[in-house]
């Protein structure tokens, strides 16, 4: 299924409004603040829905919250197999979401996994358990809420462009940047469909809990160039796929984490920081 057309069908049937949206209402037009070199509509316009705004919003919250771990509890997270081929999401709602009626009263977290275009999303109730839901119907338990999200999530891993603007969205959150950030997720994946599905989410092929540190030396080999570079040049190689004394082209270096760094680092993450923590590895 397309579920970036599908989304513009579907809409709460307790309001229109886009949560926390800066006002903004599923289909209302966003063109003054942003249009897509690739939009393709009649009159050129932007229009906002509301499940991928409010994933966005819910995302973008959740990712905060992460960000900055050293101030607040996050209540979710995601992870990235090693071959970067599948997705995990998990979450706790937030009680407001609750409160203000954009998930049923019975909604306590969600799970997604993504792999390929294959989506699988759960929801689960205060104990814990899952709570019970077909694919009949997408409405019952807002299913597009954590699979756009998963689906964010994926986006910020491959696209270091998308990343940027996310990570300007959470230091100075305003409507330009949210439109921004809606409308290049659409207009990226308008074409493309998943399959989707509700039940438990399968196994991912890695211990989530035991690696948010190589998460993090990912994002640092593919998107910061010249800290890998230092890191290179500073520390000696740890070997993995290939032996010591072997000559080895750079190009094939990637980073890891020293093993003796027990903790994930909270807050504000600078060069003299990351040195502590990452180390070149071949």
């Amino acid at each position: 299924m397309n579920l970036f057309k599908i989304a513009f069908k579907l809409v709460r049937n307790n309001s229109k409004l886009i949560y926390k949206g800066f006002g903004f209402k599923h289909l209302s037009d966003g063109t003054q603040y942003y249009v897509h070199p690739d939009n393709q509509s009649y009159k050129g316009t932007t229009t906002l829905c509301q499940p991928i705004g409010e994933a966005m919003v819910l995302f973008s919250s959740m990712f905060s919250s992460i960000m900055n771990a050293d101030k607040e509890e996050p209540f979710g997270d995601y992870w990235v197999s090693p071959a970067k081929d599948e997705y995990y999401l998990e979450l706790d709602v937030p009680e407001d979401w609750r409160e203000n009626k954009v998930l049923e009263s019975g909604l306590y977290s969600y799970r997604a996994y993504l792999k390929g275009e294959k989506l699988t999303v759960a929801a689960y109730d205060k104990n814990g358990g899952l709570i019970a839901g077909t694919m009949e119907h997408l409405h019952p338990l807002y299913k597009l809420l954590p699979a756009f999200m998963v689906l964010i999530a994926r986006e910020l891993e491959r696209n270091h462009q998308y990343r940027a603007i996310m990570e300007k969205f959470l230091d100075y959150p305003e409507p330009d940047t949210f439109v921004n950030l809606n409308e290049d997720l659409y207009q990226m994946h308008k074409a493309d469909d998943y399959t989707l599905s509700y039940g438990e989410v399968p196994s991912i092929a890695f211990n989530p809990n035991g690696d948010k540190k190589q998460l993090l030396c990912d994002y640092l080999n593919d998107f910061c160039p010249e800290f890998r570079q230092e890191v290179i040049k500073r520390f000696p190689l740890a070997y993995h796929n290939y032996k010591e004394g072997e000559i080895i082209d750079r190009s094939l270096i990637d980073l890891t984490y020293d093993k003796s760094v027990t903790g994930f680092p909270g807050g504000i993450l600078d060069w003299d920081r990351l040195f502590d923590i990452v180390r070149p590895r071949a």
